[in-house]
Parts: C-alpha cells; structure tokens; sequence
C-alpha cells in the first residue's frame, strides 16, 4: 500500500495560565517530559502516545481521562499539561 501525505499536523502543548513555556513560540518534547501530563485515555489520542514512543520518552502521566472539557478545566486549574494533534 502507498500512503500519502496530504497534511502535516502540528502539535500543541496546552498549559496553565502563566506558565513559564507560555511564552515560547515552539516548545520540544523534552521540555514537558517531566512536567504532570494529562493524558487522554487509551484510544482517543493514539498519534500522541505513538510521537512519545517514537522518541523514547515517557511523559509523567498523572491523570486519564476521556473527557475534553474535563482535562482543559484541570490543565486551566494548573493539575498538569496536554499535548494535541
């Protein structure tokens, strides 16, 4: 099978008001290795998790949920940061 790419996403790193990385225009991934991470559950982001295998990183995953309004409200609350695609 030939596979195509027609777009290429950018990720985005989702954080506190007033976060220090706040202020960077581009964030790596090394930047919130350590950082609390608020992981969507198993299944609803699969492009995130693979983008942390691919490159041997093991964020610290400090809650799971499913819901987006949920996980935007604690991210708000300063319980921890999100990466999207």
């Amino acid at each position: 099978m030939d596979v195509i790419q027609l777009k290429k996403d950018r990720m985005l790193c989702i954080l506190p008001p007033n976060h220090s990385l706040g202020e960077q225009s581009t964030i790596r991934l090394e930047q919130i290795i350590d950082l609390p991470f608020i992981m969507p559950v198993s299944g609803c982001d699969t492009d995130l998790r693979r983008i942390f295998s691919q490159h041997k990183l093991s964020p610290k995953i400090k809650y799971e949920l499913e819901d987006d309004h949920a996980i935007m409200s604690m991210v708000q609350n300063n319980l921890g940061v999100l990466s999207l695609k």
